[in-house]
């Protein structure tokens, strides 16, 4: 089987301006950490601790994509 490669399927216009992508990245992590948090009140046991994990390293990237935002100049 031949390796898998990156596909084309979904790509990002090289004119998106970088403070559009952070904004992006700022939602996408803020919304998955939100359906996480959701999922670990239903888990219990190795899974919680898990999810917990996964839930507060989504939370770093939203947080450094949101300083990264505060910290940006247009132009």
């Amino acid at each position: 089987m031949p390796p898998r490669s990156c596909g084309t399927f979904f790509t990002i216009d090289a004119a998106v301006d970088d403070e559009t992508l952070l904004v992006e990245v700022y939602e996408s992590l803020s919304t998955a950490r939100k359906m996480v948090n959701d999922l670990v009140e239903l888990t219990d046991g190795p899974r919680r601790h898990t999810m917990l994990v996964l839930h507060r390293s989504l939370l770093m990237g939203e947080m450094a994509a949101n300083r990264m935002l505060d910290n940006h100049k247009p132009g």
